[in-house]
């Protein structure tokens, strides 16, 4: 949905129950909570809500995602299937780092580049660029900086998978 279509929404319900148009800077405050929203939901939301409010709620972006829920809920068919997989840098879209800073291990979260959906105030950053600051990817090293679990049993299936491109006959030479 765009800034245009979410404020077009606000001032209907907002003119159809009586209440005052919110102002630009509401609607710019506002925005950023919604603006993952389908603009194919904005209809289903904004009848919904012009049914169901008898006045402006103080905290609109909150009764405006309860209702894209309600969307989501009654339009299974529209909802992806499967979630992001994500990359070879991430696990399902999230980037999990730590870094050892004055003697201390410090952890966070981010999403990675290749995540699709609403990153919010997290936002979004490449493996390389969280290296880059410093930080270590704990998909594949622990905290003592040793291969995590993930990082053995994906070498033990790559070596698994050698060994079985390699012909019998050759294994004995090597």
């Amino acid at each position: 949905m765009t800034e245009q279509q979410f404020s077009y929404a606000a001032m209907s319900i907002a003119n159809f129950l009586g209440a005052s148009v919110p102002s630009e800077t509401k609607i710019y405050t506002w925005f950023p909570k919604v603006s993952h929203i389908p603009s194919e939901a904005v209809g289903y939301i904004t009848q919904k809500l012009t049914d169901e409010l008898e006045r402006m709620p103080a905290n609109f972006p909150k009764v405006f995602l309860e209702k894209f829920h309600q969307w989501q809920r009654d339009n299974p068919q529209k909802q992806a299937k499967e979630r992001e997989q994500g990359c070879q840098d991430c696990e399902a879209g999230l980037l999990w780092l730590y870094r050892k800073k004055n003697g201390k291990i410090e952890t966070t979260v981010k999403y990675c580049q290749c995540y699709a959906g609403f990153a919010g105030h997290i936002g979004r950053v490449s493996l390389a660029q969280a290296e880059a600051a410093g930080w270590i990817s704990r998909k594949w090293f622990t905290f003592d900086g040793g291969p995590s679990a993930l990082a053995i049993e994906l070498a033990k299936k790559a070596a698994a998978q050698e060994r079985q491109r390699v012909p019998h006959w050759q294994e004995s030479r090597q």
